[in-house]
C-alpha cells in the first residue's frame, strides 16, 4: 500500500461512515424488495424463487457472493479509471458491525470520479 496523499488545498472530507448508509439502504433495498415481489406473487402465487430457479441453494449463494465481488471490483475499476488510481491504492473488505462489502481508495478522490466509481456497478448491470 502507498503512503496516503495529503489533500490539496480547500479539500474538506465529504465521506459518510458506512454505518450511516446501512438504514436508508435496507429501507430502498426492502422498498425495491417489494415492488418486485408484487409481480411475482400475482403470477406465481407462494412459488419461492429458489423453487423457480436451476440453481439451487448453495449454488445461488455462490452466484450472490460472486455478485457481490464483482459489484465492489467495478467500485475499484471505476475510481481507479476516472480518478487515476492504482491498484496499491485500493482496498477491499467487510465491514464486521454491518456485515457489509465495501472497496476503498487510500487517497483523497475529486467528486467527479467518485460519482463515476459509485454508479458504474448499476451502469454495467442495468446494461446486462
Amino acid at each position: 500500500m502507498s503512503s496516503p496523499v495529503e489533500p490539496p488545498a480547500g479539500y474538506h472530507d465529504v465521506s459518510i461512515p458506512i454505518e450511516a448508509l446501512l438504514p436508508p439502504g435496507l429501507i430502498l433495498g426492502g422498498g425495491i424488495a417489494v415492488l418486485a415481489l408484487i409481480p411475482h406473487f400475482v403470477l406465481h402465487g407462494g412459488t419461492s424463487f429458489l423453487d423457480m430457479s436451476p440453481l439451487g441453494g448453495g449454488a445461488f449463494v455462490v452466484v450472490l457472493i460472486g455478485l457481490l465481488i464483482a459489484h465492489e471490483l467495478l467500485h475499484a475499476v471505476g475510481w481507479m479509471l476516472a480518478g487515476g488510481f492504482g491498484w496499491d491504492q485500493v482496498s477491499f473488505g467487510i465491514d464486521r458491525k454491518t456485515l457489509s462489502p465495501y472497496t476503498h481508495i487510500h487517497a483523497p478522490m475529486p467528486a467527479r470520479a467518485y460519482r463515476i466509481g459509485a454508479v458504474l456497478p448499476g451502469i454495467v448491470t442495468g446494461l446486462l
